[in-house]
């Protein structure tokens, strides 16, 4: 993760494909769901985006065998991300649904508010801005109330902020997109 963050994205697939490679040989589940979902995550960032999809799919039984909700929970976000990027919708909301439905399992507030906010997105590109606006500031509602009296706040949402300011943008509410624009 963090070569991804740094922008190291060939260092990073290299990481993750060794880290595949250690994981199978040693028989560590859950290092595998983790490395094949980062490999995933670096192969769709260069541009590999069909190999990075079946990487993520690689991950999903590994996960679910090891019962790893966590590893699940991250492979199953990252494949709604690359299936948004194919333009395959359908998928992104199924895989994005799932990751929210992981999240609500496991009390993960911020990743709850984060996978309404990428549900929001999917809307949003369907044309559907109504359920997105709904969706967007729901997640702004719960990243607020998940961040309250805290000293900072998770690094997902300055995406969740985003996400609610490019609907009200795109709808032409300029003066309530911008306060959202400066929180993310």
């Amino acid at each position: 993760m963090n070569l991804h963050i740094a922008g190291q994205y060939r260092r990073e697939l290299e990481v993750a494909e060794r880290a595949v490679e250690v994981a199978e040989q040693v028989g560590d589940t859950r290092m595998r769901t983790w490395a094949e979902t980062t490999r995933g995550m670096a192969l769709a960032t260069l541009g590999d985006l069909a190999a990075g999809r079946r990487a993520g799919e690689e991950a999903i039984p590994v996960a679910e065998a090891s019962n790893d909700y966590f590893g699940l929970l991250s492979a199953v976000h990252y494949l709604g991300e690359v299936c948004a990027a194919q333009g395959d919708f359908a998928a992104a909301t199924a895989y994005y649904t799932h990751a929210l439905e992981l999240a609500e399992r496991l009390g993960a507030r911020s990743r709850i508010s984060a996978e309404t906010a990428n549900l929001a997105e999917i809307a949003f590109y369907q044309g559907d801005w109504q359920r997105a606006r709904e969706l967007a500031e729901r997640a702004v509602e719960i990243a607020r109330e998940a961040s309250a009296g805290r000293a900072g706040s998770y690094f997902q949402y300055a995406n969740v902020y985003r996400q609610l300011a490019t609907i009200l943008a795109a709808q032409g509410d300029w003066e309530r997109a911008l306060p959202y624009l400066e929180d993310s």
